[in-house]
């Protein structure tokens, strides 16, 4: 396991997601995008977590 791999932010965020744990979920959606602007997987986590309400 990479640490610093914005790809492991990105799958754990949507873990989160199916778990409910929304708060955690868009925190690492935040965190892979923060590391990896260009990832599109972050930004569809960030929008996903945002559009269903959690913040």
């Amino acid at each position: 396991m990479d640490p610093p791999d914005a790809t492991l932010f990105a799958n754990r965020s949507l873990c989160c997601l199916r778990m409910g744990e929304r708060n955690l979920a868009l925190a690492e959606a935040v965190q892979c995008r923060m590391m990896c602007p260009r990832l599109s997987k972050a930004w569809y986590r960030d929008r996903e977590g945002k559009a269903l309400g959690f913040d």
